[in-house]
């Protein structure tokens, strides 16, 4: 999964890939999940487990963690508006 992750900054990704916190500490990115239905499963979901969102800040260490461990019902999240990914870092000392 590594290697779909550019090596250096993030700030060198393309600009809707990125975004930088507010004061509060909240970084908002607009991104399309790719969605899927089957006979097995036939309610449509968007695969958020296929995403991953990856955290660096000076003086912290980075953090690279999924969006979702599973698929969410497509008409869930649409109701919703959002997907919220929480992150915590930790100082280096």
């Amino acid at each position: 999964m590594h290697d779909r992750f550019a090596s250096g900054p993030i700030s060198d990704l393309p600009q809707k890939y990125f975004a930088t916190t507010n004061e509060k500490g909240v970084a908002v990115i607009e991104h399309e999940f790719s969605t899927g239905a089957s006979h097995r499963r036939p309610v449509s979901h968007a695969h958020l487990n296929f995403n991953w969102v990856r955290v660096e800040a000076k003086g912290y260490g980075g953090a690279i963690v999924p969006v979702r461990d599973e698929s969410q019902p497509t008409a869930a999240l649409r109701k919703q508006g959002e997907v919220l990914v929480k992150v915590g870092l930790i100082a280096k000392e």
